[in-house]
């Protein structure tokens, strides 16, 4: 019995250690974990509360496309996010056939990699694009490259997926400004990037390029439309130091024209003033009819307009917060760098007065260098 009792004490000391040492591993994995997310967290340019640069891509399928054009617009998603700054968040819209709801959303997709450090010391390799990875990157920037390349990848096949599902219909309501003007109040005061794949032809009641003359063409009077449509809100524009790219698609009989090609892009330069603007010409498309502009939003894309609306109203929210946050640390450096001055104004005046009790005081009539004496 003693033998057993022994035995058991012996085992006893034995595995306690065991066990510490077990739990203390386990609760190390925990915490290393949390800051491992931590640190994943704050290094992500896109998590919450870090400073994103807003994008968008709209891609306009209300007009036809050449079948023989139709991967066009997603080898141009993929291109424009390609492009991107790391830090920047690509909303991919297409046109919708509904003035309240002018844009669909098809996803997001948010750039975490730099192409430069992922060939930062490998001279042998040079990255092409975000997915052309070297395999001398560290781990962690391969697999947030892959990330990126899938996401953007399966944009570009929706994309793709939508343009063949609009081959062969007819040409239908283009709400291009509204989209725009949409697009514009997201990005607020931040300038961004936005693209857009379209012929830029209106066509709504209050104003419609196609059924207007080629001389009635004008900006001006665009805006003069807008404002007087009923609960209009003013022209916001792009904020300045945006950067727009418009993929240009000329149709047949009218704007494959140079002279209304160069009227039609003026027309957009006075909308776009202030952004860095340029056109890129895509291949001449068929002309179209203009539809009749009767059509009316269903629920789902009421409900997916105001859900963007509120989106947009906490993103308004969220820079307003940072804001206030940027003033108060300013302030409080403002306010520290003041106490600094004081404390270094009283620590001055402290050894002037101790360097005068040391000079003790000045006996009467005692003079040092007066004018005139002989030295």
């Amino acid at each position: 019995m003693r033998a057993r009792e022994n035995r058991r004490s012996l085992l006893s000391a034995l595995l306690a250690p065991l066990v510490l040492a077990a739990a203390v591993a386990g609760y190390l994995a925990i915490e290393g974990g949390r800051e491992a997310d931590a640190n994943d967290s704050a290094a992500d340019p896109c998590a919450e509360g870090a400073d994103i640069t807003p994008g968008a891509y709209l891609v306009d399928l209300r007009k036809p496309i050449d079948a023989v054009h139709a991967a066009l617009p997603g080898k141009l998603l993929k291109a424009t996010a390609s492009a991107m700054e790391p830090g920047t968040e690509l909303a991919v819209y297409a046109l919708s056939p509904h003035a309240e709801a002018p844009r669909t959303l098809i996803g997001r997709l948010c750039k975490t990699v730099d192409p430069a450090a992922l060939a930062s010391g490998t001279s042998k390799h040079r990255a092409a694009d975000d997915c052309d990875v070297p395999a001398q990157a560290p781990a962690p920037l391969r697999a947030k490259a892959r990330d990126f390349c899938r996401q953007r990848d399966a944009l570009a096949r929706r994309v793709d997926a939508l343009v063949v599902e609009s081959l062969g219909q007819a040409a239908g309501a283009a709400y291009l400004v509204e989209a725009l003007e949409a697009t514009a109040r997201e990005f607020g005061d931040s300038p961004g990037t936005l693209a857009v794949f379209s012929d830029l032809q209106q066509h709504a009641k209050w104003y419609s390029h196609p059924e207007r003359e080629l001389a009635d063409w004008n900006y001006a009077d665009m805006a003069a439309a807008w404002a007087e449509q009923e609960m209009a809100e003013p022209l916001a524009g792009f904020p300045e130091g945006t950067r727009v790219t418009i993929h240009y698609v000329p149709r047949t009989g009218s704007t494959e024209q140079e002279d209304w090609r160069t009227a039609h892009r003026t027309f957009w330069q006075d909308y776009f003033k202030g952004a860095e603007l340029a056109f890129e010409d895509a291949p001449v498309m068929a002309e179209y009819v203009p539809a009749s502009l009767v059509e009316a939003p269903n629920a789902m894309e009421l409900a997916a307009y105001e859900l963007e609306r509120l989106r947009h109203s906490q993103a308004e929210v969220q820079r307003e917060r940072a804001r206030i946050e940027s003033d108060r640390r300013k302030l409080a450096d403002e306010r520290r760098r003041i106490e600094a001055e004081r404390a270094e104004l009283a620590a001055e005046r402290e050894q002037l007065a101790a360097a005068r009790t040391a000079a003790g005081p000045v006996a009467p009539g005692t003079a040092t260098d007066q004018p005139g004496e002989d030295a």
